[in-house]
């Protein structure tokens, strides 16, 4: 399991989960308090990450890891770019695990109008 920082004291995690595939999620303490069977290992590579998932898991490894890079995603491409199997890029789409901080915060399009 891997964990990355997504502030507001949440994690995002990527879990295998049954039959070998992954799972990504966004979870703060209490959704990993409230996890059955907390991983025994996990990987992070930033201090806020490793805070949550220490106070939320005391007894899982926790393996400090490089930053993944842009450096990173571009070796895991290379194959897909060498062989030309480009995705179409009308069909790729943002995977959101929460919505974004203007969503949230932001004053609705209705008030705005409202006020001028």
């Amino acid at each position: 399991m891997a964990a990355l920082d997504a502030h507001r004291h949440e994690v995002f995690l990527r879990m295998e989960v049954a039959g070998g595939k992954t799972r990504e999620v966004l979870a703060g303490r209490a959704d990993l308090v409230a996890c059955e069977t907390p991983p025994a290992a996990i990987a992070v590579c930033e201090d806020a990450a490793e805070e949550t998932i220490r106070a939320a898991w005391p007894g899982a490894v926790v393996e400090r890891v490089a930053a993944p890079t842009a450096a990173d995603a571009l070796e895991l491409a290379a194959p897909k770019i060498r062989a030309g199997a480009f995705v179409d890029l009308a069909l790729l789409d943002g995977h959101y695990l929460r919505r974004s901080d203007a969503e949230i915060f932001g004053e609705p399009v209705q008030a705005l109008a409202q006020r001028t």
